[in-house]
């Protein structure tokens, strides 16, 4: 679906499962999964790869080539940048560094990534935060510039079972991992059953498969 005030270039195909609303602009060459969500005022740089169930809030900028992965959160007014020396006129010296963000991972409202940087499958950026260097898979970061809040193998279990081994299943999702057990968990702020774990992941998982 793509609202009548959105302005989406020729060549860009909107699967009909996802949505592009009111004064969003989605430049040419961008490919856009299923089940996403590109909000108001958002703009959505040149050749642009957004995956599956990705939901990108109100006013994002997202600048040419970013790389997004499958069920990225990215919070309203977040800044990802592609330049390291942002000056007017700076065409024969600016050499382009899109970000990349990793399949599960969070970006709060207000964020500002710089240019280059990998925040890693499953990793959460605060609101607010300035993110200046990789962000580790499972990771927190939080300030300004973003420092490690909490670490990706805090209260971990095994490395199996942390690098993603099934723990339980879900009867209409199949096999749900630890991995992803800690991230529903970090959150909700508090424990939660396998019961809850597996229908929070069934619920974020399009239809027909992860």
């Amino acid at each position: 679906m793509v609202h009548p005030l959105a302005l989406v270039e020729a060549g860009v195909i909107v699967p009909e499962s996802s949505a592009v609303w009111a004064f969003a602009h989605v430049r040419e060459g961008v490919v856009i999964g299923e089940n996403v969500s590109i909000g108001g005022h958002a703009e959505i740089g040149r050749w642009a790869v957004i995956g599956d169930g990705s939901r990108i809030s109100y006013g994002v900028f997202i600048p040419d080539r970013t790389r997004i992965g499958r069920h990225v959160f990215i919070g309203p007014r977040a800044v990802l940048t592609d330049d390291r020396w942002p000056v007017a006129g700076n065409n024969f010296f600016y050499k382009p560094e899109p970000p990349v963000l990793e399949d599960m991972c969070s970006i709060g409202a207000g964020a500002v990534i710089l240019p280059g940087v990998t925040v890693g499958a499953y990793a959460m950026v605060g609101a607010g935060a300035v993110v200046t260097k990789n962000v580790s898979p499972d990771a927190t970061v939080m300030g300004v510039p973003a420092v490690l809040r909490l670490s990706p193998h805090a209260g971990a279990q095994p490395t199996a079972a942390h690098e993603g081994s099934a723990v339980f299943s879900s009867p209409s999702r199949g096999p749900v991992s630890t991995r992803e057990a800690n991230l529903y968990q970090k959150v909700l702020g508090q424990p939660a059953s396998p019961e809850e774990v597996a229908a929070w992941v069934a619920a974020i998982t399009p239809k027909g498969g992860t």
